[in-house]
């Protein structure tokens, strides 16, 4: 894991761009029972998808692929015990989006995620993860006050926006966990929707505390109802538990 994370934040008219400087990763694991006694070059290519065989070849080659830090043939297969170590120059993808404090105790901090940004380090997300953004972006480090660590609660899928809760310590997300088993905390998902409602439609259980007028719009052809989508999948919205 890299010390100092540069983050690269560019906003225009249109909308904010986040991205991470590229960084050396040196990523490591140990040998699953099912690699034992297969070959090195089988088993990257298997697990390790995201990469083609030609750059396995080539990474084994130059030494980026290392077992228990020494450099391998490509004819060298797993045994019990091995550590395989992979040094990459990584390149993360871009994140879209402004990433706002919305509010904070001791114990909890409320934060807008945006869409495009994954909850937690997943795929070609590391750094550019909520929160790794929190724990590493030193402007948002600043607006955040006694923090003793940083502890994902509940998700959003990563597509998704909306209010997420963070917690600042262990204790504080072993309780929050806890309300969400007993079902003391519920969360909510609101659509926004182009077109009309079909004839067909099976029933709408709308949210009397909300304020749904909050949620106009000026673009003209929603106002209109111009575009209709497949109004006979839309079944219910409403209130979701955990």
């Amino acid at each position: 894991m890299i010390t100092r994370v540069q983050y690269i934040v560019t906003q225009t008219a249109e909308r904010i761009t986040r991205q991470v400087s590229p960084y050396v990763h040196v990523f490591t694991t140990f040998a699953k029972q099912r690699w034992l006694g297969k070959g090195i070059l089988d088993v990257l290519s298997s697990e390790f998808g995201s990469y083609s065989i030609d750059y396995w070849k080539v990474a084994i080659q130059h030494g980026f692929i290392r077992i228990n830090g020494i450099t391998v043939s490509p004819e060298y297969k797993f045994q019990s015990n091995d550590k395989l170590i992979h040094k990459t120059h990584r390149h993360e993808a871009t994140a879209f989006g402004e990433v706002q404090i919305i509010g904070q105790t001791d114990t909890l901090i409320a934060v807008n995620k945006p869409p495009s940004i994954p909850m937690q380090p997943s795929g070609s997300y590391r750094y550019n993860s909520l929160e790794y953004i929190l724990l590493y972006d030193e402007a948002l480090k600043l607006k955040i006050h006694d923090m003793e660590s940083l502890h994902v609660v509940h998700r959003l899928d990563r597509v998704t926006s909306g209010l997420v809760i963070l917690a600042k310590s262990k204790d504080a997300a072993a309780e929050i966990s806890k309300n969400i088993r007993d079902k003391k905390m519920k969360k909510v998902y609101l659509a926004r929707v182009k077109g009309c409602f079909g004839s067909n439609l099976s029933h709408l259980k709308a949210l009397d505390s909300i304020n749904f007028r909050s949620f106009d719009t000026d673009d003209s052809d929603m106002k209109r109802g111009r575009e209709q989508r497949r109004p006979h999948e839309i079944k219910q919205v409403g209130k979701e538990s955990y």
